[in-house]
C-alpha cells in the first residue's frame, strides 16, 4: 500500500500547501512551480499527493522516476517524512533544491539524512535588455510546426539528461510549438537544431538551446540565439538554467551577455527502496 494518492483538482493542490504553512514554524518547501504547470500535471495524472508528518509531499512522474516536491512546517517534520516508508517504496526520485549555494545546502540537510545523494548542480544566468554580447544583425530561423514535436522531443531526450534537466513531455511539446515559442533550424528534413523558450510579460526563460550532431559549427546555434532576441522586443530579463560544471556552455552564455545571477538548483536523488 502507498499513501500517495493522485491529485484530481488544482484546488486540492491548493488546499494542501496552505494547510502546511498556517501550520507552519519555519516553513520549508521547495514548491516553486507555476500553477499552469500543476494544472497540466493533474490533467495529465502525473501528480499524487500524501500528507505524512504534517509535510505535504507530491510527487510527479516523469519517464522513468518521479519529482519529489514539499511543504513541511519546519526541517524537523520534513526530516520525519523523508524517513516514512511510504517515501522509500515509490523508488528512484529527484529533488531540486533551490537558493543561494549555502541556503540550498542547509535544505539538503533532512534529504541527505534520509538516502538522498547530490547528483548536479545548476546555476542560473541572466541577462537584462541591451547587454552586450552577439550584436550581429538576426537572422531569421523558423517556428517549430505541430508535426515536428515527436523529433523535438526526441533531440531533447537525446541531448539532455532528464534527471538533472526537467525535460518536458509530449504534451509540453506540442504546447510550446502552438504557442511559438520552439524555434528550429532545419537541415534537408531534418532538425539541425532548436531552441525552446518561455515568455510571461517582460521577462523569457531560454529552457533549451541545441544543435543536432552532424550539424555542428555552421553557426546554427548563433542564428537561433539572434532570432530569439529579435522576437522578443518587450522582453525585460532573460534568465536560464546551466549545468554548472559545463564550462563550455557558460562560456557561450557569457558571449550572449548572461551572468550569473548566484541562484543555485542542488539537484539530488534516491533510488528508494521499491518493495
Amino acid at each position: 500500500m502507498t499513501a500517495f494518492a493522485e491529485v484530481t483538482a488544482l484546488s486540492a493542490y491548493v488546499d494542501a500547501v496552505a494547510g502546511v504553512r498556517r501550520r507552519a514554524g519555519a516553513y520549508t518547501t521547495n514548491l516553486f512551480v507555476d500553477p499552469a504547470a500543476v494544472e497540466r500535471w493533474i490533467l495529465g495524472g502525473a501528480l499524487r499527493h500524501a500528507e505524512l508528518e504534517g509535510t505535504s509531499l507530491f510527487l510527479r512522474r516523469d519517464r522513468w522516476f518521479q519529482h519529489l516536491y514539499v511543504s513541511a512546517p519546519d526541517p524537523e517534520a520534513l526530516a520525519a517524512a523523508l524517513a516514512r516508508p511510504e517515501v522509500a517504496r515509490e523508488g528512484l526520485l529527484t529533488v531540486d533544491l533551490l537558493g543561494s549555494q549555502a541556503a540550498a545546502g542547509q535544505l539538503a540537510v533532512p534529504f541527505a539524512a534520509n538516502g538522498f545523494k547530490p547528483y548536479a548542480t545548476l546555476r542560473r544566468m541572466v541577462r537584462v535588455a541591451g547587454a552586450q554580447g552577439a550584436s550581429e544583425e538576426a537572422s531569421p530561423a523558423g517556428t517549430a510546426a505541430p508535426e515536428d514535436v515527436d523529433a523535438i522531443l526526441g533531440l531533447l531526450e537525446a541531448s539532455f539528461d532528464p534527471l538533472k534537466e526537467q525535460l518536458p513531455s509530449r504534451e509540453d511539446v506540442a504546447s510550446a510549438v502552438g504557442a511559438g515559442q520552439v524555434l528550429v533550424a532545419r537541415s534537408g528534413e531534418a532538425l539541425g537544431g532548436l531552441l525552446f523558450f518561455e515568455t510571461t510579460g517582460l521577462t523569457s526563460t531560454l529552457r533549451y538551446w541545441l544543435v543536432a550532431p552532424g550539424h555542428r559549427d555552421r553557426g546554427i546555434g548563433a542564428k537561433l540565439m539572434r532570432d530569439y532576441y529579435r522576437r522578443c522586443p518587450a522582453v525585460k530579463r532573460f534568465l536560464l538554467w546551466v549545468i554548472d560544471s559545463n564550462g563550455d556552455a557558460i562560456t557561450k552564455y557569457h558571449h550572449y551577455g548572461y551572468s550569473p545571477d548566484g541562484l543555485h538548483d542542488l539537484v539530488m536523488i534516491t533510488e528508494g527502496n521499491p518493495q
